[in-house]
């Protein structure tokens, strides 16, 4: 008697929170999530970092909340998070970038992912990793080198399950 019980294995299962790879729709997905926006842009729904961080806490229950705020907080353990703007822009992007694997390095005129660099103020970044502190959650950054870089910034939640995507033009 032989039994096979589906050997091609095409039962499909729920992954577990380590088996996704790290992501922004991890984060968006997660119950416990931070979206943090440069003070500098709070009040100002025109603004791209705003627009994105509103359309994802208005979809998933999450507010932004400014980086001068998240900075306040003693413990992010237990949380995913979303860092909006360049280190220049919002202290908490600034903090966590030299925590980050992939290692990102943000130069005057641009930055280097993953062992490549890019130049020029018409590149964005969104990148995902998992959090130092807590393997079961990702911290996820996107900023762009100018305001023309980010455009196109609405359009970064269509790459949700991608670790790392750079954009030239918003494309």
């Amino acid at each position: 008697v032989e039994i096979r019980l589906d050997p091609d294995m095409n039962v499909p299962r729920h992954l577990g929170t380590r088996e996704i790879p790290p992501c922004l729709n991890a984060v968006v997905e997660s119950d416990r999530k931070l979206i943090v926006v440069p003070d500098a842009v709070t009040g100002r729904p025109e603004d791209p970092y705003m627009q994105i961080a509103l359309r994802i806490g208005e979809s998933k229950g999450s507010l932004p909340i400014s980086d001068i705020e998240a900075a306040r907080l003693a413990d992010y353990s237990g949380r995913s998070l979303l860092l909006l703007g360049r280190p220049d822009e919002n202290t908490m992007t600034k903090a966590w970038l030299a925590l980050l694997d992939p290692p990102v390095k943000v130069l005057a005129d641009g930055f280097t992912v993953a062992g490549e660099t890019f130049r020029g103020a018409d590149y964005s970044l969104l990148v995902s990793t998992r959090s130092p502190g807590d393997p079961n959650h990702v911290v996820t950054l996107y900023f762009g080198m100018s305001p023309g870089a980010l455009t196109r910034a609405r359009y970064a939640l269509f790459y949700g399950w991608d670790s790392w995507v750079v954009f030239k033009a918003g494309r």
